[in-house]
């Protein structure tokens, strides 16, 4: 039916597809079937074959690598970009569904593969999806868009500085302020990765991302949260104005808040994140970067932050180790505190049994550390971390 039915019966064979991809035994079955090789010519028809083929793959896609190769090497990569903003052989515009159809199969395929993300960008892909941000299209949806430029952004520092020149920014802080959890959390996951990129930092603050962002702390989804700490935690890494502004903006507390919630069974590995990811790991390190400005160490002191942050490292956040030095240099009363919440021995642990960044991080706090209080450095060995600084 894909390859020799009517157009309309093409568009209903398609959207059948696109329906049963959404299962992960149906995946398999459809590309097994070979319908990826009959639904990427339909890309290029225009109208609603285009648009139905375009949600197939977006399905097909999702979370199933051999699916994405098989896509792409189906040539699916350069009608999935042209259908961005017009449907090729009529010349007819796209409908907004049809776009955000091939934004969605663009951001599934460039998830975590650089081959790809330079493909997509030389392409073309960034302007066009960096206008649907703007568009007021009755029934837009914007999550797809936002989300194929996150992916597209991530760790790619090319990429990333592309996007922001291509005016997402000010886009992207408007959505933070929709009423829709996912085009909150797409756009803060958006922003966060631009903020990695230095000439992405002033843009993203001017733009007035700061508040939405802090109150993503504490009202968004649980993906929403870990991608606006991260926000927080990128623009003040290296830009003490900005890490003055992450304080100013009264994001300390939540960011503590988020440190002390405790999910169970697959929710807490969630929040503890590993190397880098996940909400209480964004949140520890937004805090460690943010204290590097001394009145913001001072307000996480006086919020009781030391503890919080040792029971955080107690539970497995690492990135807490780096916070408990930026809080507590210096400072007499945070390091007492630290003593009476048992954080030396936990420093020693991680050196002894945690993961090689982890084991870093935390001999640089000790060595830190104890290079100014005798007792710390003396609580360190007695815990079994060796002889001191």
């Amino acid at each position: 039916l894909l390859s020799k039915g009517t157009p309309p019966v093409q568009e209903e064979a398609a959207g059948a597809l696109m329906n049963l991809a959404a299962h992960p035994d149906n995946k398999r079955a459809i590309a097994a079937a070979n319908a990826i090789a009959a639904l990427v010519p339909m890309l290029s028809q225009g109208g609603g074959p285009a648009e139905q083929a375009a949600g197939a793959l977006m399905n097909l896609a999702s979370n199933n690598a051999l699916n994405q190769a098989s896509i792409v090497k189906a040539e699916a990569l350069s009608p999935l970009v042209a259908l961005l903003q017009t449907a090729p052989k009529s010349g007819e515009p796209a409908s907004r569904r049809a776009r955000e159809y091939a934004a969605g199969a663009l951001m599934n395929l460039c998830l975590k593969q650089k081959p790809l993300q330079d493909r997509v960008a030389a392409a073309g892909a960034v302007p066009l999806l960096v206008g649907m941000l703007s568009e007021q299209a009755e029934g837009a949806q914007y999550e797809e868009a936002a989300g194929a430029l996150t992916n597209l952004a991530d760790t790619h520092e090319e990429n990333q500085a592309a996007v922001g020149k291509a005016g997402a920014v000010p886009p992207l802080a408007a959505l933070l302020r929709k009423p829709s959890a996912s085009a909150q959390e797409e756009a803060a996951g958006t922003l966060m990765n631009l903020a990695a990129c230095d000439a992405n930092k002033d843009a993203i603050v001017s733009a007035g991302a700061l508040p939405p962002l802090v109150a993503l702390l504490g009202s968004g989804s649980a993906a929403a949260r870990e991608h606006a700490a991260g926000a927080l935690a990128n623009l003040a890494n290296g830009r003490p104005e900005h890490a003055e502004a992450v304080g100013a903006a009264k994001a300390l507390p939540p960011l503590l808040a988020l440190l002390q919630q405790a999910p169970e069974g697959k929710d807490a590995a969630a929040l503890r994140g590993c190397g880098g990811a996940g909400v209480a790991a964004r949140a520890a390190s937004a805090l460690a970067l943010a204290s590097l400005h001394a009145p913001n160490a001072a307000e996480v002191r006086s919020e009781g932050g030391v503890a919080v942050l040792a029971t955080a490292l107690g539970a497995g956040v690492s990135e807490a180790a780096a916070a408990l030095v930026n809080v507590s240099k210096g400072d007499a009363a945070a390091r007492d505190a630290l003593l009476a919440a048992g954080g030396a021995a936990l420093l020693v642990r991680e050196v002894s049994a945690g993961a090689p960044a982890a084991q870093a991080e935390a001999a640089g706090a000790i060595a830190t550390l104890a290079a100014d209080s005798a007792r710390l450095a003396e609580a360190v060995v007695a815990a079994g971390g060796g002889g001191g600084p």
